[in-house]
């Protein structure tokens, strides 16, 4: 089970794109169990709508589902255990940070860039049983001296390696309907979703 401290699941997620591929991974370290985890996903989209910022979105993402799950499993009421998720993509730090519970509905959020993602976040963010601490780190750092920094240099690796992966868990053009989406349409190449 997990410790019942603060910030006792420290998690870095990174995102990749390259040649119109994309690929999220994080790693996630607790002092009990689960120990040590790593995933790395593919992430789809139109290559005109595969951004890092849409990477780096899925990788936190993919951690937190993690989590969720993981808390969900071991059960209990966790009176200080908190996690601190370390992403070197300010855009999406300031994005999740600044997700609201709810939000209201709007055709134009609905359809926007990445909002398929967003929702997920959000819908994620909201059920999540204890407190998430989203920071920035500075990747690439020639000397990994923090932990932060070493954990978001395993998290870029990994994330490389999906690059690599051919049939059905390599990225495809065409975006996976996520959990919370509740309907999506492609119309020549175009994605439209809706939250209804």
């Amino acid at each position: 089970t997990f410790t019942d401290k603060a910030e006792d699941v420290v998690i870095a997620t990174d995102g990749f794109v390259k040649d119109g591929k994309g690929s999220a991974a994080y790693t996630m370290h607790t002092s009990a169990t689960p120990g040590n985890v790593k995933a790395v996903l593919p992430v789809d989209a139109p290559p005109n709508h595969l951004t890092s910022y849409r990477t780096e979105l899925f990788s936190i993402l993919g951690a937190l589902l993690l989590l969720k799950n993981l808390l969900r499993q071991h059960g209990g009421t966790w009176e200080k255990l908190s996690a601190l998720l370390w992403c070197d993509n300010e855009a999406a730090v300031r994005k999740f940070n600044a997700l609201a519970s709810t939000a209201h509905y709007s055709i134009s959020a609905a359809n926007g860039t990445d909002s398929d993602v967003l929702h997920d976040l959000r819908c994620i963010k909201a059920s999540l049983t204890i407190e998430v601490t989203v920071q920035w780190v500075k990747s690439h750092q020639a000397e990994c001296t923090t932990r932060e920094a070493q954990l978001n240099r395993i998290a870029d690796r990994l994330a490389a390696t999906q690059h690599q992966v051919q049939g059905p868990w390599r990225s495809q053009p065409t975006s996976a309907m996520l959990p919370n989406t509740q309907a999506q349409l492609h119309l020549q190449g175009e994605q439209y979703t809706s939250r209804i």
